[in-house]
């Protein structure tokens, strides 16, 4: 399908991620769904759109008559479309995602209508597993939160300095999730990869790392035959916790993209002084085959490569490697970090795949 003919797809179904900023942390309005599919399981508010029906006055319809919220008077606007890993078992569907956000005191301040759905707010870390596809819709909302990190879709400018500003004045935080202090000031490090699942190399990777001004990029990549098929938000909570005191940050905004999301069309309009690269031996093999690879690689300061045993790609060697991206960037620097004990392990050979 064209991005043309996806376009021209007739929306039918509309979710809506609703964030409540208050000094206590960010919370979530979820509903638990009454009937199959998914029954029992926590899910953003939303529902099917009849023809005719504006989808966002629907949205809210929605959110109202399912929450007894009123979002009209609130901060809202548009996430991407989505169709391709809709996952409903019903039908095809083709959604229209939204967000909205909140501060005060306390989210029941906010319900002033009677709710048909049992309801509740949420903080991320009590959020273990969402239906349908609705764990990448919060993984996207979460870009919000990441104002100097670009996004394949349109952001209002007005609406993430607002979203700052609440963070700011409600002294609310997102530590937990990867939202932590960076130093943009300074080179930056991006960590980037499928993770499914994460292991011990991975870890690895970034304990080998000499610049800890880390940036973990969960990312999903839509032509993989193992594409993840569950739910994002699990996989990416998994990770996150489990670096919880750590001082990396974890960026959940491109976790299930349903199109493909090549670095350079993002990498280099990130805003930080210089960017940086982390790949292990099999990736840096491969570099010469990625989208645009003399545009991202004049962007880059330095690439630390990992070892991994897989070795070298046909005939190509480090250095040949080395030279085909100096001869782009002569002042870029390739840096072979130490030898590490997981260097065997495989996120493909973990799952079983062929």
């Amino acid at each position: 399908m064209s991005q043309e003919d996806f376009e021209n797809l007739p929306t039918s179904h509309v979710r809506f991620v609703v964030f409540f900023i208050s000094k206590e942390g960010v919370r979530v309005l979820l509903i638990r769904r009454k009937f199959p599919p998914f029954d029992s399981k926590l899910a953003l508010p939303g529902g099917f759109v009849k023809t005719g029906q504006d989808p966002l006055e629907r949205a809210l319809n929605k959110v109202k008559k399912e929450t007894g919220i009123d979002l009209c008077n609130q901060i809202m606007t548009s996430l991407s479309r989505r169709h391709k890993f809709s996952r409903d078992p019903r039908e095809e569907v083709v959604s229209e995602n939204f967000v909205s956000f909140i501060m005060g005191d306390e989210p029941e301040d906010f319900h002033s209508f009677e709710a048909n759905e049992n309801y509740e707010w949420y903080y991320l870390d009590e959020i273990e597993e969402l239906a349908f596809d609705h764990g990448a819709v919060l993984c996207e909302a979460l870009s919000y939160f990441f104002n100097w990190m670009p996004v394949p879709f349109f952001r209002d400018k007005k609406i993430l300095d607002k979203v700052e500003y609440y963070m700011t004045v409600q002294g609310a935080s997102l530590d937990t999730f990867g939202v932590k202090q960076l130093d943009l000031s300074k080179s930056v490090v991006f960590f980037g990869g499928s993770f499914n699942p994460w292991h011990k190399g991975h870890g690895a990777c970034l304990d080998l790392c000499p610049n800890k001004n880390v940036v973990v990029i969960a990312d999903s990549n839509p032509w993989k035959s193992d594409q993840l098929h569950g739910c994002y938000w699990r996989e990416f909570r998994e990770i996150a916790l489990k670096f919880s005191n750590s001082p990396y940050v974890f960026y959940s905004g491109f976790y299930g993209m349903i199109e493909g999301n090549p670095t350079v069309n993002w990498l280099p309009k990130v805003k930080c002084m210089e960017k940086e690269l982390l790949v292990g031996e099999d990736t840096f093999f491969k570099l010469h085959r990625w989208k645009d690879i003399s545009t991202l690689t004049k962007k880059l300061k330095t690439i630390y490569v990992t070892p991994r045993a897989t070795g070298s790609l046909g005939e190509r060697s480090i250095e040949s490697t080395s030279d085909e991206l100096k001869k782009i960037n002569p002042d870029l620097v390739i840096k072979f970090l130490s030898d590490h004990e997981y260097k065997h392990l495989s996120s493909s050979q973990i799952r079983g795949d062929r």
